[in-house]
């Protein structure tokens, strides 16, 4: 096997800082675009036998071709005498995103595990020096080495190339739609915030509800063009999940306390005068870990799922949502409605008393809090369901997933699938992650894991526009209540205002 040049790198976070390049080409750091790696390396854990390969195109180093791969860092990494998975302080799983760099597309390079073992004994010794980190420091610079060790090699999974673009923000790409409602847009404002966003909400036309990943939950002022923190997390406490009331004027979070896995805390904001409380404190013999929780169309309660620390049998009727009464806080009716896997989503109908939850197995249900009844039950996807949106306008909602499908179902009289949005326009390239309707309900909006926001024209099921600015996977959308404005949240850290009309 023919020897070749390569960079090692890594991505990781430590104790007290997030996700970041580490490690990084030494002729990447001197022109400053290390951070270019921690945006281009992403996936989940592979066997040992795999890595992924990518493709970057146009930076400032020329074409560039990257191979990695996902593993748990060990906590006997940086503790010779402990064991398991290391953690952070918030008792998040760390991962340690790491392969090496190649100069120029190399699409037919054959690596060895043992290249990328090779590469992993240094990267730990360059780990370790980062986990003292309390504050960015400058990215650790390797040098170039010669790979090409005997073993056995790679199967390679290949993620789309990246190709880098001008440092404005990206322009749209408008597809032909038979519909005359089908929306121009342009990029107008942008927020970069300092952890992946994971829920963006209009408040009313020039402020946002923006919910940054386990840290803080920040309000955005169009007009000013201004922050402020409005819920924090902590040291010993992040925020697991944020949902915001349809008539914006309560916040509810999701808290996981810091080396209490089962030990959940639930805060409300009432938007109206800011006041702040805590609703319900569980503890390890009520509670699991909160994944997914939803505000009613009325404030009154909120549908929790709680993701059991304690292994169950996925059986039909083995995984629960609670409600919550908001004014007591107690649990309403018992557990209310069953899933066979695990929860992914919860929306409430801004039109009546229903919740719609959608799971792993690509099932969604339709339920009634008032009257504790299902009202329908359907598996419109084959795998996981991220995503539900409600129609404002009538008895419609559209659900996500994790192939990048987009379903269309009517619920006013008997529950009917109308089909798939989209079915003309061409293949999605990963997952659907975020779906909101626009006020008039004639459009839906879309964020996937290609980093693209796209507009679809309801009646005629097409795509409408396609916006381009985002550099990682969208997780979330929203319009403004005069359906003149859109926003989108990123795991690239920034949150995006689309002007629309």
């Amino acid at each position: 096997m023919s020897k070749v040049q390569a960079w090692r790198f890594l991505v990781s976070r430590n104790q007290y800082l997030d996700y970041r390049t580490v490690v990084a080409p030494d002729f990447m750091c001197q022109v400053n675009i290390a951070s270019l790696l921690a945006k281009t390396a992403e996936g989940d854990p592979l066997s040992e036998d795999q890595a992924y390969y990518r493709e970057i195109h146009g930076s400032k180093c020329g074409d560039l071709t990257i191979v990695y791969q996902i593993r748990g860092a060990q906590a006997r990494d940086v503790n010779e005498t402990a064991e398991g998975i290391l953690k952070d302080s918030f008792g998040r799983e760390i991962y340690l995103v790491e392969g090496v760099l190649l100069r120029g597309i190399q699409a037919s390079i054959v690596l060895t595990n043992n290249d990328l073992h090779s590469s992993h004994e240094r990267l730990v010794e360059d780990y370790c020096k980062f986990w003292e980190w309390v504050s960015p420091q400058p990215t650790i610079p390797s040098e170039a080495t010669l790979l090409g060790l005997s073993g056995q090699p790679l199967s390679y999974k290949q993620v789309n190339e990246y190709v880098i673009g001008p440092t404005s923000p990206k322009s749209e790409k408008t597809i032909q739609s038979d519909s005359s409602q089908a929306p121009q847009a342009s990029s107008m404002q942008s927020f970069s915030l300092n952890g992946e966003i994971h829920l963006v909400g209009f408040l009313d036309n020039s402020r946002i509800l923006v919910y940054q990943r386990d840290r803080m939950v920040y309000l955005l002022n169009l007009e000013t063009n201004s922050s402020k923190p409005l819920i924090r997390g902590g040291m010993h406490r992040y925020i697991r999940n944020v949902s915001i009331g349809l008539k914006s004027q309560m916040v509810c979070t999701a808290n996981v306390v810091s080396g209490f896995p089962d030990r959940n805390l639930i805060k409300v904001l009432d938007l109206n005068n800011l006041e702040e409380r805590d609703l319900r404190e569980g503890s390890p013999s009520e509670s699991g870990r909160i994944n997914v929780i939803a505000l009613s169309h009325d404030n009154s309660v909120i549908a929790v799922f709680e993701r059991s620390t304690i292994s169950l049998p996925l059986s039909r009727s083995s995984i629960p949502i609670k409600l919550i009464d908001i004014k007591s806080g107690g649990i309403r009716g018992g557990e209310l409605i069953w899933h066979a896997s695990y929860v992914k989503c919860i929306v409430a109908s801004p039109l009546d008393n229903l919740f719609a939850s959608g799971d792993r197995q690509g099932c969604v249900k339709l339920w009634n809090w008032k009257t504790s009844k299902c009202v329908g039950s359907m598996f419109n996807h084959d795998c996981t369901v991220n995503a539900i949106a409600f129609s404002p306008c009538e008895k419609v909602m559209v659900t996500g997933s994790e192939d990048g499908r987009i379903s269309i179902t009517s619920y006013k009289n008997d529950i009917e699938e109308k089909g798939a949005l989209g079915e003309n326009a061409g293949d999605w390239i990963g997952g659907v992650n975020a779906l909101a309707f626009s006020p008039n309900g004639k459009i839906v909006a879309s964020g996937g894991d290609d980093g693209k926001v796209k507009l679809w024209d309801v009646k005629n099921k097409l795509l409408a526009s396609e916006l381009s600015g985002h550099d990682r996977p969208v997780m979330s959308v929203g319009f403004s209540p005069d359906g003149k404005l859109l926003a989108s949240g990123s795991k690239d850290f920034n949150v995006r205002i689309w002007r629309l009309g």
